[in-house]
């Protein structure tokens, strides 16, 4: 058509339908790319790695894997761990064998408290120990002390615990006959333990917490003395060093002759509860530090099970 024709009435009218038509066709051009483009999530900021309490956001076994192998670096470690609730685990080297060192003791006093349970002695009971008794090495108290050397077995047993006296140990050993405690490691289903060799896994020495826990070892009163005894340990810098203050720790640590440092315990915060055993042997650096490397695994253990 020649616009020359057109009136200019009629060109303004063709230009305001054009322009509606160009809108038109946006709109829908919008319309449709919103309805194909993929809803928008909602920003959130990134969390943080370690939270204002200093626990670790620990919410899968592998994160805890990964936290622990990057901690603990070149060296073997072993761990055993459980929820004392649900049942779950987490095992790490768990069946690795390891000197068992003073962790031993656990399944001395464990015998102990189940004989007195089935009223096969007194606990009460008062031995003299003999001069050559006397264990002149590591940790304890008796050895220091002036004879003559009388003790009940429940105070022996406290001191063996408590402050990891050789001498209490060994007399304790002796006198209950290792043959008896082998027979009674086995039938606690410690298969991996042994009591001449000293030797023990992470695996072993979780089933024997949780038995105690559950108030399988002894009776409802010996067990709850039992598990007392271990409340009150002079060494304190392993699994509870780095755990919330209100944290109740029951356990035994463990100096090896080679060099591994170990301790094993139940951890109870706020209703929850696990029990948790870590061996390790060849980690580099002075003791100190290997103990600060163990307190931080504790620490990401806990974080994994009891969280924030």
């Amino acid at each position: 058509m020649d616009e020359t024709h057109i009136s200019p009435e009629r060109k303004k009218a063709v230009r305001r339908g054009s322009k509606r038509q160009y809108l038109a066709v946006a709109i829908v051009a919008v319309g449709l790319s919103l309805l194909l483009s993929p809803p928008q999530q909602p920003t959130r900021p990134a969390e943080p790695a370690v939270a204002d309490d200093g626990l670790p956001n620990v919410d899968s076994q592998r994160d805890l894997t990964i936290r622990i192998a990057q901690n603990l670096g070149e060296g073997r470690i072993g761990i055993a761990a459980r929820d004392l609730e649900t049942g779950k685990e987490f095992l790490l080297g768990a069946d690795r064998v390891y000197d068992a060192a003073s962790t031993t003791k656990l399944v001395i006093v464990g015998f102990m408290y189940h004989e007195a349970s089935n009223n096969r002695f007194d606990l009460d009971e008062v031995l003299t120990l003999a001069p050559d008794e006397i264990q002149r090495y590591g940790t304890g108290v008796i050895q220091n002390k002036p004879a003559p050397h009388r003790y009940s077995w429940r105070e022996l047993a406290r001191l063996m615990m408590e402050k990891s006296d050789n001498t209490a140990a060994y007399v304790l050993a002796t006198r209950l006959d290792k043959a008896k405690l082998q027979r009674f490691a086995n039938d606690q289903g410690l298969a991996d333990t042994s009591v001449t060799e000293n030797t023990t896994t992470p695996r072993d020495m979780l089933r024997f917490m949780d038995r105690l826990q559950r108030g399988l070892l002894a009776d409802e009163f010996l067990t709850e003395e039992l598990i007392g005894i271990l409340d009150h340990s002079e060494y304190e810098e392993r699994i509870p060093a780095l755990l919330p203050k209100d944290t109740r720790v029951y356990h035994k640590t463990g100096d090896a002759f080679n060099g591994g440092q170990h301790d094993v315990g139940i951890v109870r915060y706020r209703g929850k509860s696990y029990a948790v055993a870590i061996f390790t042997e060849g980690l580099r650096g002075k003791v100190e530090e290997v103990h600060g490397r163990i307190a931080e695994a504790s620490r990401d253990i806990f974080a994994y099970y009891v969280g924030r």
